[in-house]
């Protein structure tokens, strides 16, 4: 079968992403991606995927095989060098690309280069153009904003997966268990964005099992912490899971974090947000 490569950074997986991938169906496909970007604009640590749910997905719909290139290491080949190795790698029939992918040092290379590189080589180049919403072009920078903006649902719409983030559950002040409402406590991975504080309607997945839930994202006014946190009250479950890597989907932003002046208020916006999310 003959040999096809993608490039591009693949974070999201979303529309756009795919249509570069599809023109590799019918190929032994390589998605070819990067990982220790460059700091723009801190996208090194805003990601909207984990590398390892990355390859996952790429994976599930039908890539072969998926390359991680360390841009630290990379870094300083020329365009003709980074091209050189990989049809060293590859015996390649096929590159497909988004038509704004920028390569080498100092992002020199771009598609007009590589088309000149592909006509030399015998290597057939398809070009995407970007996939765009009435107002926009998708991208992992528009998406990345729409999740800041807490407009969780419409980023979801152009993700492969749901937003969401893994990481293990740690011992909280069990305020949440005195309240009535047990609430297991995450940090939110250091790679991933951060979606905007407040409350949000979720998903928690425990041992393959989805359950619904509350989960608040931010500093917890009413019991001020020094950071950004998840604290998640997870309906119809109970058991034990300290320790434990969780995931938790984030579905629909709710509302903005309050600081409530008594308990008793808390409580009655709690039930309402529980309310909310058993709809």
């Amino acid at each position: 079968m003959k040999t096809a490569v993608a490039f591009g950074v693949f974070d999201g997986l979303h529309k756009g992403h795919r249509a570069v991938l599809e023109k590799t169906h019918g190929y032994n496909s390589i998605a070819v991606t990067f990982k220790n970007l460059p700091k723009l604009g801190g996208l090194d640590n805003e990601l909207l995927m984990t590398y390892n749910d990355r390859e996952k997905a790429l994976l599930s719909i039908g890539i072969n095989k998926v390359e991680f290139l360390d841009l630290i290491k990379i870094g300083d080949m020329s365009p003709k060098e980074f091209l050189d190795y990989i049809t060293s790698k590859y015996d390649l029939s096929l590159i497909a690309c988004g038509e704004n992918f920028r390569f080498g040092k100092g992002a020199a290379g771009d598609v007009a280069f590589l088309t000149d590189y592909c006509r030399e080589e015998g290597i057939e180049l398809s070009v995407t153009a970007p996939v765009k919403t009435k107002e926009t072009v998708i991208s992992s920078s528009f998406l990345r904003g729409l999740i800041k903006e807490g407009k969780i649902e419409r980023a979801n719409e152009f993700l492969f997966f749901p937003f969401s983030f893994t990481s293990p559950v740690k011992k909280g002040d069990q305020r949440g268990r005195l309240l009535g409402f047990p609430t297991i406590n995450q940090e939110i991975p250091d790679t991933l964005v951060i979606p905007k504080s407040g409350v949000y309607k979720a998903a928690v997945e425990i041992e393959g099992k989805e359950y619904g839930a509350v989960s608040d994202i931010g500093t917890r006014p009413t019991f001020l912490i020094d950071h950004i946190a998840a604290e998640t009250h997870i309906l119809d479950y109970s058991g034990d899971l300290y320790g434990k890597d969780v995931k938790v989907t984030l579905q629909k932003y709710l509302r903005e974090e309050i600081k409530f002046s008594s308990k008793d208020d808390l409580i009655k916006a709690i039930k309402k947000d529980i309310s909310e999310v058993s709809k």
